[in-house]
């Protein structure tokens, strides 16, 4: 037997034999819910379609000999083994040379070339006497005539003639004429001239040719003459042989299943037999002995087999049927085939008479090699009954099918060779081509279609999957809830366990809900609530079988602590200032009213509303802890707070005045073009702190026209000046002028969006005296010449961008 899983791969080997010894236990009638989803018959031996050649160990032989066969191969290709046995014609060939001359005196001409010769310059002779009759059997093929001659000297005008006669034809063969050289064919190598064209020759008519060879003269002188050593004739013939080769396909595969039951003979009744190395042997020899097996039950949807005994002695086996394992027919004696009854349940009885019983074996759906293709091409010259395919199972010849044109089909059973589930098992078919042939070639081909080994059947069952039981569960309210795994605990025959399916219902869903996440059970309280319900559980396979499985799980009651939003971990608030954080204060069990908040320091407190207020009265950084009771929980937090005290710096005020040689300057409603004018910013200090080290840029137009020097220090609510002095432009119209103070951000500051300030003034151009030169107004200014202003406003320009390139560099501010 052999399960099947879902993706269609083979079971282990270990559930198998496990399935085995399942089918040998003692059987009694029960209940089972398993179902039979699939039975069905399986190819045993899957290498015999032939769809892999590297499955087949192909070799052959010549003969007797180790070395491989000459005429045959072996090849597994399109799905099909083949033995090709070609064999090719086997020719032979002998000569005949002329035993009578026409001519007295001429014996050197007869015979075999022996360097002897006649020779003539005129004077024709005939040739004849051709001996074939230790051949003559043979079939005929080829016929050549072979001329042992010479003529020394060259053809002129003469010629040689070569003329070859049988009854009722005469054909001229040859002719030499007007030769350059001489000609020499009696050094060993004669003359060869084809007769195939001809005539059908026969052995008879050979022994009737004559050739005749004529040396023919034109004039008075003879230019050369023909010496003649011999004539002969060479005949080709087919020749007969025999031997035989022969060629091998083996395979082997690991057996998956094997439809054998082997009976325990340790198990059952047994009368005057005991254990023994060998199996059961008789206890008294004189009387026999009886064993009688214990149930056994067919496969569901197969059918029994035979029954196999192996003993040393003389035995029978018996057995009887039953279709419910309680009532029972009576005990049939079997005979050769031993073919089993078909009752669903079977119990066996073996009569020892002598000797030792070794075993016992009952198989399922009858194990039976199937051989099956055709034979083509030609056998006539193989030797029957001895070229034969044979097929050898296990090491046993199970038969010799003689080679004959055509189809052929055999099964043989093999249920007692077969070996258990999980063992090797070998097949091969070797064929031998033995041969007695006259000659002729011939090609015979032994093709095998398929191999079959039946009897292997597959059953599988589905059975409902199984899960570890969960137990009961306590819970507290409102507390986190619980994570049950479920599915790794669980398995089925046929769906992996990551498959199968889990669904999970509360039966009171406003206590508690429960879903799968990841195979787990994930059971979670509702809000404020508490009490008692069952969760059930359900575990489905891939067919809808299911395991189903309830828990009972409990909700203590717990009182509700209070809860509040989460807290920053640090806040800034200034000295002398206040800041309101929302709590967010919630008890779903006590009304706020009710709930008790206390602080550690006096300027933190606690508003009926539940927000947090600060106000602090130092500079400085606190922890402050946060209290809030309702009686019976106690909640507590923290919050870092760090007051500070910083200064505030504002422009009150930007002044203009004109710079006059020797004199204070004067108040500047409106500037001149080139005037030299200081602007003033006065700055305050609004804030808790001193300023240290202020500084103050002056921008015209965007343009930054100078940076005043520091002021050391303005304390809280002190009003300081600093200044920056301005060459005003050439171009008319009014000018922005803007005063930053603290520009580089150096001090910390409560605000530091107040920190510009801004002003607007009209540029007017100088007035011209009588001569057309500039004049200043009347307010007492220096008169300053365009290139000595221009000068002055050169240096003034360069003094600055130096000061900005030497000076220092910024100072960061790090809170």
């Amino acid at each position: 037997m052999q399960d099947v899983h879902r993706d269609g791969s083979r079971p282990s080997l270990a559930v198998l034999a496990l399935l085995l010894s399942v089918m040998l236990l003692p059987l009694a009638p029960g209940v089972s819910a398993d179902t039979v989803i699939r039975a069905e018959s399986v190819d045993m031996f899957p290498e015999g379609t032939f769809d892999d050649a590297t499955d087949w160990t192909l070799s052959s032989l010549a003969g007797f000999e180790s070395r491989p066969a000459d005429y045959t191969t072996t090849m597994v290709a399109d799905g099909v083994l083949s033995f090709t046995h070609t064999r090719p014609e086997l020719r032979d060939s002998t000569s005949a040379w002329a035993t009578v001359t026409s001519v007295v005196n001429s014996n050197n001409t007869l015979g075999f070339p022996d360097g002897a010769y006649w020779y003539s310059s005129g004077q024709e002779i005939t040739l004849s006497g051709f001996d074939f009759s230790a051949v003559s059997g043979r079939e005929l093929t080829n016929v050549t005539l072979l001329v042992s001659f010479s003529i020394p000297d060259p053809l002129q005008q003469d010629d040689v003639r070569f003329i070859v006669s049988w009854p009722g034809s005469t054909e001229l063969v040859r002719t030499y004429a007007h030769t350059q050289v001489a000609i020499d064919h009696m050094s060993g190598n004669p003359a060869a001239i084809p007769l195939d064209s001809l005539e059908s020759w026969t052995w008879s008519i050979l022994a009737n040719v004559s050739v005749t060879i004529d040396y023919h003269s034109e004039g008075s002188t003879d230019d050369s003459r023909v010496e003649v050593d011999a004539v002969g004739l060479s005949a080709t013939y087919y020749q007969s042989w025999y031997s035989f080769e022969t060629a091998k396909a083996e395979a082997s595969v690991l057996l998956s299943t094997s439809p054998v039951i082997d009976l325990n003979l340790t198990l059952g009744q047994t009368t005057n037999l005991a254990q023994s190395p060998c199996g059961l042997e008789l206890i008294d020899s004189a009387t026999g002995g009886t064993w009688i097996s214990t149930v056994h039950e067919r496969p569901y949807g197969q059918s029994w087999g035979r029954v196999h005994m192996s003993t040393s002695g003389n035995a029978s086996v018996e057995v009887r049927g039953s279709a419910d394992a309680q009532n029972w027919f009576g005990y049939t004696l079997l005979n050769d085939p031993f073919l089993l009854p078909d009752h669903r349940f079977l119990e066996f009885k073996v009569d020892l008479l002598d000797g030792c019983l070794t075993r016992v074996r009952a198989d399922i759906n009858d194990p039976t090699v199937t051989v099956s293709g055709h034979v083509s091409g030609a056998i006539d010259d193989l030797v029957v009954n001895v070229s034969t395919l044979r097929v050898a199972f296990e090491g046993v010849v199970l038969v010799d099918l003689p080679l004959i044109l055509g189809s052929f089909s055999h099964s043989i059973p093999v249920g007692h060779l077969l070996p258990a589930a999980g063992e090797q098992i070998d097949i091969g078919l070797r064929t031998r081509f033995q041969w007695s042939s006259d000659g002729h070639a011939e090609t015979t081909v032994v093709v095998v279609d398929d191999i079959m080994l039946s009897g292997g059947f597959v059953v599988e069952w589905d059975r409902d999957p199984s899960c570890d039981d969960v137990t009961d569960r306590q819970l507290d309210e409102d507390a986190s809830g619980a994570v049950i795994p479920l599915l790794s605990t669980c398995n089925d025959d046929v769906t992996a366990w990551q498959d199968l399916q889990v669904s999970a219902d509360s039966g009171d869903t406003s206590l508690l809900t429960v879903s799968v996440v990841d195979g787990q059970l994930v059971v979670s309280q509702q809000p404020e609530q508490h009490g008692q319900t069952t969760v059930m559980v359900q575990v489905q396979d891939e067919r809808g079988n299911s395991w189903v499985s309830n828990f009972s799980v409990t909700v203590n009651e717990v009182e509700d602590a209070p809860t509040h939003a989460p807290l920053p971990l640090e806040v800034q608030v200034e000295v002398g200032e206040s800041l309101v954080i929302e709590l967010g204060v919630e008890d779903v069990d006590t009304p706020l009213s009710e709930l008790q908040f206390n602080t550690d320091v006096s300027w933190a407190f606690i508003d009926q509303s539940g927000n947090l207020i600060l106000e602090p009265i130092a500079e400085g950084s606190f922890d402050v802890s946060i209290t809030i009771s309702d009686g019976v929980n106690t909640v507590q937090a923290s919050i870092g707070v760090l007051a500070t005290a910083e200064p505030d710096l504002l422009i009150e005020q930007i002044t203009l005045e004109h710079i006059q040689q020797g004199q204070q300057g004067q108040q500047a409603v409106n500037v001149t073009q080139g005037d030299v004018v200081t602007i003033t910013a006065w700055v305050r200090n609004s804030g808790r702190s001193a300023a240290n080290l202020v500084l103050v840029r002056c921008y015209v137009d965007d343009q930054l026209v100078g940076t005043s020097s520091s002021i050391p220090v303005i304390a809280p609510d002190q009003l300081a000046s600093t200044s920056c002095d301005w060459q005003v432009g050439m171009g008319g119209g009014s000018a922005s002028i803007r005063v930053v103070v603290d520009p580089l951000h150096d001090i910390q500051e409560t605000n530091e969006e107040n920190n510009e300030a801004f002003s607007e003034v009209t540029i007017e151009p100088p007035i011209s005296d009588d001569d057309g030169g500039d004049q200043r107004p009347s307010g007492g200014g220096i008169s300053v010449s365009t290139p000595m202003f221009w000068t002055l406003a050169g240096a003034i320009i360069l003094v600055t961008i130096l000061a900005f390139q030497l000076g220092p560099s910024k100072i960061r501010r790090f809170k």
